[in-house]
């Protein structure tokens, strides 16, 4: 699932009460008018989704919380029941990235933002509006371009992020299928040879 609701009209945020990994009850609301939201949906077996929050997440999460960013971004992870997560691993999982993290136990936020897949990551605007879903984010400037060009975060004349048109990751895993398709057809021309 790969969408843009770039130049369409967004859709708001389905709202939940959910309960994160210290038992504290929240909404999904809550960081409306505040901060820009960053859903990440995972497991914690998933070896795609450890890979991109290792890779991408911590480094994002350390970026975001440091002195010299001025950015109202959150991350929250939430645990899609299908991995089988249970809540003393969730918390180590909480514990070890540092962001605040929720299990979607009855699936239904999974079903509410339409999660096929995962790792999935969505991005609400401050205003509570879905602005972006991504399952194939490959980079931690893939992330950044994201939130630069579907909520207008990173407009300041210092920022590292340029609004330079970014490839879609469609056009990224199209090129790669059709790089390995290549690739094998050589290869079975050359063992025949």
């Amino acid at each position: 699932m790969i969408f843009s609701l770039g130049g369409a009209e967004a859709s708001e945020a389905p709202d939940f009460t959910l309960r994160d990994t210290e038992g504290k009850y929240f909404n999904i609301s809550d960081y409306e008018g505040n901060d820009t939201l960053v859903l990440f949906f995972m497991f914690i077996t998933c070896p795609s989704c450890e890979i991109f929050a290792d890779r991408v997440l911590d480094d994002y999460f350390t970026t975001i919380n440091s002195e010299e960013c001025d950015c109202n971004i959150s991350i929250l992870s939430i645990s899609v029941m299908r991995g089988g997560d249970d809540e003393e691993d969730f918390k180590d999982y909480s514990r070890y990235h540092g962001w605040r993290h929720a299990l979607d136990i009855n699936e239904s936020l999974e079903k509410a933002y339409n999660i096929d897949k995962v790792p999935t990551y969505v991005i609400i605007d401050k205003e509570g509006y879905i602005q972006y879903t991504s399952s194939l984010s490959l980079s931690l400037g893939q992330l950044e371009r994201d939130l630069y060009m579907y909520t207008g975060l990173y407009e300041t004349e210092d920022s590292d992020i340029s609004p330079s048109p970014m490839i879609s990751n469609l056009a990224i895993v199209v090129s790669i299928v059709v790089l390995v398709i290549v690739v094998s057809i050589r290869h079975q021309k050359t063992i025949r040879l």
